[in-house]
């Protein structure tokens, strides 16, 4: 990821050799950002139909937009919309990706066989809203790409992931440091329990 511009209205960001626009008020790429990106184009194929929620900039869509011709992607911040649908176009991938504001699950509709989520600073009701909606929306084989901090309430996260029935395996993980610590980041690829996982966490 390398970072062009540091001008105060926006920052340009070449990752993976999509170029993103993210403007102030939108959830910044940063120097993990790169662990789910990288995630999304190992797991998405040509055959998915994918919902990334929480879309932000749109760097995780339009990524998946390269591999995938359906792709939905929504936020609920009217700014992330705009910024998203700029990506899109700017990268030649608009008329892949569908970018909706949304609440939630609210404006999706259908299921998909991926679903991503950047969790690394979601609170506890936009993690409750996002797995209660899952039976709805994720396909019966289908697969979900959560990025987070292993972090001190990781237990929360891991307790709704149970609860709901999902079996969890880790598709990639990095630390870095921050101070004088090292902290630790995961991208989960959940699944439904009766559905098969390369590798327990366990």
């Amino acid at each position: 990821m390398t970072e062009l511009s540091g001008e105060a209205t926006e920052s340009i960001f070449v990752q993976l050799d999509v170029r993103i626009v993210v403007p102030p008020g939108v959830k910044p790429i940063t120097r993990v950002s790169d662990l789910l990106a990288s995630a999304v184009l190992d797991e998405v194929t040509e055959t998915d139909r994918v919902l990334d929620f929480g879309t932000g900039s749109g760097v995780n869509a339009v990524l998946a937009a390269r591999k995938s011709p359906t792709v939905v992607a929504v936020d609920l911040v009217p700014r992330a919309v705009a910024a998203a649908r700029s990506n899109a176009v700017r990268n030649r991938v608009a008329e892949r990706i569908t970018v909706l504001r949304s609440d939630g699950f609210d404006s999706v509709e259908g299921r998909f066989d991926v679903i991503i989520i950047d969790a690394d600073d979601a609170d506890s009701r936009v993690l409750t809203a996002f797995f209660g909606g899952l039976d709805d929306h994720l396909a019966e084989r289908g697969r979900v790409l959560l990025h987070t901090e292993m972090r001190d309430d990781l237990a929360d996260l891991l307790e709704l992931i149970t609860e709901h029935r999902l079996h969890r395996s880790i598709a990639t993980q990095r630390s870095i440091t921050r101070g004088t610590h090292r902290i630790p980041y995961v991208v989960f690829r959940l699944t439904r329990a009766d559905e098969p996982a390369a590798l327990s966490t366990d």
